[in-house]
């Protein structure tokens, strides 16, 4: 029995989740894990994202899913230090895009092209939650994308949380990351014209599933391998102690003309 404290627990590896509308920018946030000289393998399951990845980080090596088999696969060698990924290239962090459509993969290998019942779902949704605990549990670096979806209580306020099919997954899914992040778009004023940046929000209003892991801070720039280096290096005895936690405005509701901030 292997007994800590926790000013000396240390982050080895950051595992995050972000999730947030198409086109908010998660693969390109997801993508900047990795650079030339710390190297990203990325499963990619659709297509168009390989543009993305080109723009952040044109030296990852990217494997492209049509299958569930692909994705365990994929997970195979890179579980494996002696891999193709990990041994071959050296490979150090591990971006998987998106979980949302390797759902859909699994519920396509099991259910096929009919209507899935109960006992389909309960299948799928254990399915899913081995694949999430198996990429949760490798010993690198780990990015996970996935969509964002509107629910509903049952006072009708709205909540925004990562999209799965199914009653539990979007629930139990951020409790696999120390990080869970809502990537959004934000309009900025320049000195001569507006701009498009990206933001993830690690901590905001309660009706945002998001979770932050310190030393992030609620809104991050999206550079994920500077997130790393921060978390990783991160000493809490040495940390300035406080007792408010910073919490961000809601993104959606809040201007969207603001001058523009360093990246």
């Amino acid at each position: 029995m292997k007994i800590l404290r926790p000013s000396s627990a240390e982050i080895k590896h950051l595992k995050v989740l972000l999730f947030g509308d198409s086109g908010s920018g998660k693969t390109y946030t997801a993508a900047s894990a990795g650079s030339e000289d710390f190297p990203v393998a990325i499963l990619e399951t659709e297509a168009n994202g390989m543009l993305s990845i080109q723009a952040s980080n044109p030296h990852a090596f990217v494997v492209h899913a049509t299958s569930i088999a692909d994705v365990e696969d994929f997970i195979r060698d890179i579980k494996s230090p002696d891999g193709e990924l990990r041994g071959k290239h050296g490979v150090q962090a591990v971006v998987i895009d998106s979980l949302t459509e390797i759902q859909r993969l699994v519920k396509e290998d099991i259910v096929g092209n009919s209507q899935a019942s109960l006992q389909h779902w309960l299948l799928i949704t254990e399915r899913m939650r081995r694949l999430i605990r198996a990429i949760r549990d490798l010993d690198l670096h780990v990015v996970c994308t996935c969509l964002a979806a509107t629910k509903y209580d049952s006072d009708q306020v709205k909540h925004v949380v990562p999209c799965f099919e199914g009653q539990k997954l979007h629930i139990e899914a951020p409790q696999y990351f120390s990080a869970v992040g809502y990537v959004y778009r934000e309009q900025v004023e320049g000195d001569t014209k507006n701009y498009i940046v990206h933001r993830v929000m690690f901590n905001g209003p309660s009706t945002y599933m998001c979770k932050v892991v310190m030393p992030l801070k609620a809104v991050e720039n999206t550079n994920v391998r500077g997130w790393i280096e921060r978390c990783t290096s991160y000493d809490p005895t040495k940390a300035e102690k406080t007792e408010k936690t910073e919490v961000a405005s809601d993104p959606i509701k809040k201007p969207t003309n603001r001058r523009r901030r360093s990246a």
